[in-house]
């Protein structure tokens, strides 16, 4: 695999983990419409909780990836203030993040 194909790779990766991230969190608000999920057993159909489970992992796994992402590369403007909106803002500061900073600095060739 070259250099460039993987970045490119590396680039499709990270857009679907920023749409998982972003169905997952849409997915929260219509489960929590949906179930009572503070009953003993709220009945949530086991294709809706393992789609649930691999979001879940997939928004971690964003999060991450965005914060290593400022660290590593400090944006020139506000780098603190970003460093605090990824903490507090967990998965609407990383897609935040990732909108307004990581997918312009990182447009394939």
């Amino acid at each position: 695999m070259t250099p460039t194909t993987r970045s490119r790779a590396q680039w499709y990766f990270v857009h679907v983990l920023a749409f998982l991230t972003a169905a997952t969190t849409a997915m929260y608000f219509w489960l929590q419409a949906k179930f009572d999920l503070m009953a003993a057993n709220p009945q949530i159909p086991l294709n809706v909780a393992l789609a649930s489970l691999i979001g879940t992992i997939a928004m971690f796994w964003f999060w991450i990836r965005m914060t290593a992402a400022c660290v590593r590369e400090r944006p020139a403007r506000n780098a603190v203030i970003w460093g605090w909106i990824l903490v507090i803002g967990f998965m609407f500061g990383a897609l935040a993040y990732f909108i307004a900073r990581w997918r312009p600095a990182h447009r394939p060739a």
